[in-house]
């Protein structure tokens, strides 16, 4: 399981339905943050729909989260990444893992830790 998982998130085969399904719709999920992004710049568009963005946050978030920890987990069964502690630092410091992190960990840092406004000034 380990290694389909793997084989799925990091290299899937040409032939792998289920591959290419899970890297399109993430790479979909990347683009609808981006536009998400943009259009919550529009005030009006903001105040009309604070929801719908906070909701589509926490499921990005989510969905991020998951692939990254899978990513994670499954890193072990490439032989490059051997060794369950050692294996899975080299896998979180390569390039990729680190945008990863850098893309989900704003979110986590704001839940746990107090907040000092918006721009970190006094509230």
């Amino acid at each position: 399981m380990r290694r389909r998982i793997y084989e799925i998130l990091n290299n899937p085969r040409p032939d792998d339905r289920l591959g290419r399904f899970i890297n399109i719709a993430l790479l979909l999920l990347i683009a609808s943050n981006v536009a998400a992004s943009i259009l919550e710049t529009d005030a009006e568009l903001a105040h009309e729909a604070p929801a719908f963005f906070e909701w589509f946050e926490w499921i990005s978030i989510v969905v991020f989260s998951i692939e990254y920890l899978l990513r994670l987990w499954s890193c072990t069964a490439a032989p490059r990444f051997a060794g369950a502690v050692r294996g899975r630092a080299r896998m979180a410091a390569t390039p990729m893992a680190l945008v990863d992190l850098m893309a989900i960990a704003p979110f986590y840092a704001e839940l746990l830790l107090p907040s000092r406004g918006r721009c970190g000034g006094p509230l």
